[in-house]
């Protein structure tokens, strides 16, 4: 299971979906057939459905389908957004595996707080949940378990020194070089955040008539989800 480069964005855990979701998340942005897919030069290592999303708090991320197993990888800028990304998706989810954070990570939130999420339970009993770089994060966050409607309270608050914050701009998903086949078929290739070295590949590829096959390059844009 792999994916095609995308800038500040990392694996952060696995999901597995509890029920139908491919019509509630709707067309992915990039699907490879599992008979395609394997062993062609530019393809990702694995077959599989790509989402790239931007829940209603401005949050990006993607997920993953690999055909093989059917779990959903999700992606995005840091590891204590997987839980909130989780509470953005539109059907309900079992977390498999939640990845530590990579070492920029690490590093830039070392000896550093954060947005610190609680929870209050009926008997006034105090849990941490999470701790975020972002406020808006942890507000969603809260927003969107309160509105679940259980017997619980959440607030949030600064905790110690602030860390730098993630890249605000996922440049490198902005543009995209995709491969359209001679029966039409749509596939992406790689994303970079400069047009003009994308036009310069696809000029060259579309050059070679071994590849029978068109190349282009246009905008790559998430879609919205709730």
């Amino acid at each position: 299971m792999g994916l095609p480069p995308s800038g500040g964005l990392r694996e952060l855990g696995c999901i597995r979906a509890k029920g139908p979701f491919l019509e509630l998340l709707g067309a992915p942005q990039q699907e490879e057939a599992p008979e395609t897919a394997v062993g062609e030069e530019g393809m990702p290592p694995a077959p599989g459905r790509q989402w790239w999303l931007r829940a209603s708090c401005g949050l990006e991320f993607v997920l993953w389908q690999n055909f093989v197993t059917e779990d959903l990888l999700l992606v995005g800028d840091e590891t204590a957004e997987l839980a909130h990304i989780v509470a953005h998706l539109p059907f309900d989810c079992e977390v498999l595996s939640r990845f530590p954070p990579v070492a920029e990570e690490e590093a830039r939130r070392a000896g550093r707080g954060g947005w610190q999420l609680w929870r209050i339970d009926d008997r006034g009993n105090r849990f941490d949940l999470e701790r975020f770089s972002r406020e808006n994060s942890a507000r969603c966050y809260a927003s969107l378990l309160e509105a679940r409607g259980h017997k619980q309270s959440y607030f949030f608050e600064q905790k110690g020194p602030l860390p730098a914050l993630p890249p605000t701009e996922l440049e490198p998903h902005r543009w995209a070089l995709v491969r359209q086949d001679d029966h039409g078929r749509r596939y992406l290739v790689t994303r970079g955040a400069s047009r003009v070295a994308l036009e310069f590949l696809a000029e060259r590829f579309n050059r070679e008539p071994r590849h029978k096959q068109l190349f282009v390059v246009e905008r790559y844009e998430p879609q919205a989800t709730t």
